[in-house]
């Protein structure tokens, strides 16, 4: 072994009669808060005023309006059908109007989920085709050769494949669309009161 020298035993004196340095205590920063932004720029509560509460009505209930008047066409287009083919649904006066009610009730109450059985499918689509079904013929029944008072004037032709198109259109939009629009619609107006 080594024997120590002079300057190693000076070293050792020192470090015994030294006082021990204060601990140094590592502080971290507070993280930094992001800027706020203005007040104008917050996002804004639900909370609506009664002016935008009544203003939201008006178009919801305009939606539903649409929603009924549309169905109202596809139901008299089905009816006019119904009449062409030799029902006699004059004797039913109003009650007549439960023939496109129950084909509404069946097409949204029927509506194929994921768990729907075939039976379901199968009268939702048989309903659903007589729907489209009555509503085309309706249309071509209804509009053949007439002129719709829609801005300048639109005429139907009376025969054809653009007849036949525009009559497909209206029952596809008259079997799916009124109902929908109604849905939603109804929904955002009971939503904006409560």
């Amino acid at each position: 072994m080594e024997r120590a020298t002079e300057d190693d035993k000076e070293l050792l004196a020192d470090l015994l009669t030294t006082p021990p340095a204060p601990a140094v205590s590592v502080v971290k920063p507070a993280p930094a808060e992001p800027p706020k932004e203005p007040r104008s720029h917050q996002p804004r509560t639900n909370k609506k005023s009664t002016y935008n509460k009544c203003m939201d009505s008006l178009a919801y209930a305009g939606a539903v309006f649409i929603a009924c008047m549309l169905w109202f066409f596809g139901a008299s287009f089905t009816l006019e059908f119904l009449r062409w083919a030799g029902v006699n649904i004059a004797k039913l006066h109003y009650a007549q109007w439960l023939i496109p009610a129950t084909i509404t009730a069946c097409e949204l109450q029927l509506w194929p989920r994921a768990s729907a059985t075939w039976h379901k499918w199968a009268v939702w689509l048989s309903v659903l085709a007589f729907d489209v079904g009555t509503s085309f013929a309706g249309a071509i029944q209804w509009g053949a050769g007439k002129t719709i008072p829609l801005f300048i004037g639109v005429t139907v032709p009376n025969s054809g494949t653009i007849l036949w198109a525009l009559a497909l259109g209206a029952g596809l939009i008259f079997a799916f669309i009124p109902e929908k629009i109604a849905r939603w619609a109804v929904k955002e107006l009971i939503g904006v009161w409560n």
